[in-house]
Formats: C-alpha cells, sequence, structure tokens
C-alpha cells in the first residue's frame, strides 16, 4: 500500500511538473482580460455615442461602456466619476438619469436622485421635501 501511495505521489509530481512547464503562460492571462474588457467597453461605448443622433439610450449606454472600461482602467474610472460629479451639479438624477424637480432640489440643494428614485431606494421620502410635494 505504501508503495502504491508513494507511486501516486511521484505520477501527481510529473503531472504537475509537465502542466507548469507546457503552460506556464497560463496564469499571466491579465493582458488577455485587459483586452476582452477593452473590446467589450469601446463596442458598448460607441454604441452610446452612436445613439446621441440614433434613438437609444445613449445617456445610460455611455456610462455602462465607461463602467465596464472602469473594471481595468484608471482612465476610464477618472472620467466616469467626473461625469457623475457633473450630473449632480446640473440637476440630473444619478440613479436615472431623469432631471431632478426644481422645487425638489431648491428643498434639498445638494440631492443627487430625484424623488422617485429616492422613494424606490427608501421608501419614503426625506422630512424637507415633503413640504414641497404636498404643494
Amino acid at each position: 500500500m505504501k508503495d502504491l501511495t508513494n507511486n501516486f505521489a511521484r505520477a501527481l509530481r510529473t503531472l504537475q511538473e509537465m502542466a507548469s512547464q507546457k503552460m506556464g503562460w497560463l496564469p499571466n492571462l491579465r493582458w488577455l482580460r485587459r483586452a476582452i474588457v477593452a473590446v467589450v467597453g469601446f463596442t458598448v461605448l460607441l454604441a452610446g455615442i452612436a445613439m446621441i443622433v440614433l434613438p437609444g439610450p445613449a445617456f445610460i449606454v455611455i456610462p455602462l461602456g465607461l463602467a465596464i472600461l472602469a473594471t481595468e482602467f484608471v482612465w476610464a474610472a477618472r472620467l466616469l466619476k467626473r461625469a457623475k460629479d457633473v450630473l449632480k451639479r446640473k440637476g440630473v438624477c444619478v440613479e436615472c438619469g431623469k432631471a431632478i424637480d426644481k422645487d425638489f432640489r431648491a428643498a434639498n440643494p445638494t440631492a443627487t436622485v430625484c424623488v422617485a428614485c429616492q422613494k424606490s431606494s427608501d421608501g419614503k421620502v426625506k422630512p424637507s421635501s415633503l413640504q414641497v410635494i404636498s404643494n
């Protein structure tokens, strides 16, 4: 029995050595992942840019392409963050992309989501915005 165990261990070691010699490039597939993310991300991004002039949800697809690219590329993450910051200042909901009501923004100057998205996430509206909604 001991001889069988030694033979099995020796065969396993031999297989591991063969696998590491023939497939030594397998652990270094990060470049392949980055290439796949780049192709998919740029495809979605270009489709979103095309949707600016064609019918389609460009406002959703472009950030989606940037989010895909941001999983591997720092420049895409920075660009996505900058776009979110601009949307926060412009009064556009960062959840659905619709304009935030002016009365709601007057009551909540730091609001980044619209009333509908806030209701769906919290189940209720902040007390300061209840006065505006009741008008």
